[in-house]
């Protein structure tokens, strides 16, 4: 399973993005405007959005996100995936948010040793992912995703 989330994620960053032109281009001050608006201090999630801030590895050119590709949202049977759900969150962004949102540590769904979505091991999933896209994502763009995707 984690091969072929890895390479259905592949699929979705190489559609077109001109073919999606209601896609809205996200932004990190995005988030943080976001909870300025909530007028209530959050201190963990604020320091964790000035490190996003201060840390943010090169930007990769926009792709198609599918926002909240996590082992939540897609189907599988004996066959493998199946499906993929809930894309009211697509968007264009760096390809590897998506890859970092799988990795949230509430998506493991207390199978912590398997960091990817509690089902896999991450190496081989970036691997794979890395192959069929010809990028080379790196471990640590990985992790300051995966931070995003606990912030936001």
């Amino acid at each position: 399973l984690p091969f072929q989330l890895a390479e259905e994620l592949a699929k979705i960053h190489a559609i077109p993005a001109d073919r999606l032109p209601f896609l809205a281009e996200a932004r990190l001050e995005r988030m943080v405007d976001e909870l300025d608006d909530v007028g209530e201090p959050h201190p963990a999630i604020e320091l964790g959005l000035w490190w996003l801030r201060e840390n943010r590895p090169e930007p990769r050119p926009p792709v198609v996100n599918h926002g909240d590709y996590r082992i939540g949202n897609v189907v599988v049977d004996e066959r493998g995936l199946v499906g993929i759900l809930d894309w009211e969150f697509a968007h264009l962004d760096d390809p590897v948010r998506d890859l970092g949102f799988g990795l949230v540590r509430a998506w493991r769904f207390g199978v912590d040793d398997k960091r990817l979505g509690g089902i896999g091991d991450v190496e081989p999933y970036l691997e794979r992912y890395n192959r069929c896209t010809g990028l080379d994502v790196r471990p640590e763009e990985l992790d300051y995703w995966e931070l995003a995707g606990n912030v936001g």
